[in-house]
């Protein structure tokens, strides 16, 4: 993925519209490659905070 921050500035606003942990994933590995790691950190924290959890027949 390259990114740049026309990228960056795409995924801010679909982080506005719509603040889901998939959008939150996208946004905080672009942050990461651009190397705005204390907001990376915050983007990527609420993906794992927010992933689905994945249906198993274990219990």
């Amino acid at each position: 993925m390259v990114s740049d921050p026309y990228v960056e500035a795409e995924l801010e606003s679909a982080w506005e519209l719509n603040p889901t942990f998939d959008v939150a994933y996208n946004l905080g590995n672009t942050k990461y490659q651009l190397k705005k790691h204390r907001e990376a950190a915050q983007y990527l924290s609420f993906a794992l905070r927010n992933w689905p959890l994945l249906k198993g027949g274990r219990s």
